[in-house]
């Protein structure tokens, strides 16, 4: 994760294959939206912070073998300013 707040302007978090948080990398960091994003940040030990007990991600991950079925991942997203639409690489 260091890596990536390092070299990267802007983060998109995908969770079962879709994009669930896009923006600066630096807000996502500060201020995860997405229950996933949280657990990712609170699941890296700080290389400079103090020491702390991780935490897993709680649950179970959504069925890959069909998709349509767990909607709850879809009604837990939240987007930035910018629509995920919008995400298009040059």
């Amino acid at each position: 994760m260091s890596v990536v707040s390092h070299y990267s302007d802007r983060l998109a978090v995908m969770y079962a294959g879709e994009i669930v948080e896009l923006g600066p990398t630096r807000e996502v960091f500060d201020r995860p939206e997405h229950p996933y994003s949280q657990g990712l940040m609170e699941a890296f030990p700080s290389l400079l912070g103090e020491s702390k007990q991780l935490t897993g991600i709680a649950g179970n991950p959504p069925s890959l073998v069909d998709p349509r079925r767990d909607v709850s991942s879809r009604r837990a997203a939240r987007t930035r300013t910018m629509s995920v639409a919008a995400f298009v690489p040059n």
